[in-house]
């Protein structure tokens, strides 16, 4: 709430939160508008709840198991991937959004590269079952050089 209350008291022109969060919160009242997710992709994992047991409690497996939502699951292990592979953590300016359409997976993926001090932009689609796979292809794709998509530029 302390950064709404600094763009009542005009300390700052515009903020960028989660809907989600405003929305949970009921705050209204302020001028909003939904960035495309063509120009701002969101950090990866927003949106999805996790919910983690021990391995050998397999009792809680069992109930969780059941609640398990498969292509949110798939979903996540591409955007996790992409991360790791791009050795991105809570202070990288990162951003990914996986998708499955049908039978095929689409992740799209930004990354600030703080050594050239610049971002690269890219995309790939393939399987669900691929999920890793394709995270750790984009981030290779981006790492060395590749922008856009990487089927079509593929120098994995």
């Amino acid at each position: 709430i302390t950064r709404l209350e600094k763009l009542r008291s005009g300390e700052c022109d515009a903020l960028i939160l989660a809907a989600a969060g405003l929305n949970r919160l009921g705050i209204e009242g302020f001028e909003r508008e939904r960035l495309p997710l063509d120009l701002f992709l969101p950090s990866p994992g927003q949106g999805i709840v996790v919910v983690e047991a021990r391995q050998d409690d397999h009792e809680v497996i069992r109930v969780l198991s059941q609640v398990d939502n498969h292509r949110v699951r798939v979903e996540a292990e591409a955007e996790r991937a992409f991360c790791r592979w791009v050795g991105a953590d809570c202070d990288t300016r990162t951003g990914a959004l996986a998708r499955c359409r049908g039978d095929l997976l689409h992740l799209s993926a930004f990354h600030w590269f703080r050594d050239e001090g610049r971002a690269r932009k890219g995309e790939i689609t393939g399987r669900p079952d691929e999920a890793e796979e394709l995270g750790r292809r984009l981030a290779i794709f981006l790492s060395r050089g590749g922008e856009g998509n990487a089927e079509a530029n593929e120098i994995v």
